[in-house]
C-alpha cells in the first residue's frame, strides 16, 4: 500500500473484496484506529499543530465540522444525537 499526497494530506487507496476502491486519508485512519469511528457528517478530525503531514495520534483532535453545527447543539434533539455519537466513539 503506497501513500500519496492529496490536498496536502497523506492518503491511500483501499480496495474491498468486490474491487471497489476508496481513498482514505491517513490521519482519519489513525484517529479511528485509536479512538473509534467518527461521524464525519457532523465532526471532523484536525491536526493540532496545523501540520497536515504529522499524523501522530497525539496530534489529532476532533471538532465540529461547521460553526452552524456548533450553534445548533442547543437544540435538544441535536444534543441527544451528539451524545449518542460521542458515546459510541467513547468520547
Amino acid at each position: 500500500m503506497s501513500q500519496r499526497l492529496t490536498n496536502g494530506y497523506y492518503s491511500v487507496n483501499i480496495t474491498n473484496n468486490s474491487n471497489t476502491r476508496k481513498r482514505e486519508y491517513i490521519h482519519k485512519l489513525v484517529y479511528e484506529a485509536f479512538n473509534g469511528i467518527v461521524d464525519t457528517t457532523v465532526l471532523k478530525i484536525v491536526h493540532k499543530d496545523h501540520d497536515k503531514l504529522n499524523n501522530n495520534v497525539d496530534n489529532l483532535a476532533i471538532t465540529w465540522r461547521k460553526k452552524s453545527d456548533y450553534r445548533s447543539h442547543k437544540n435538544y434533539a441535536y444534543k441527544v444525537k451528539m451524545q449518542q455519537i460521542l458515546r459510541q466513539e467513547g468520547l
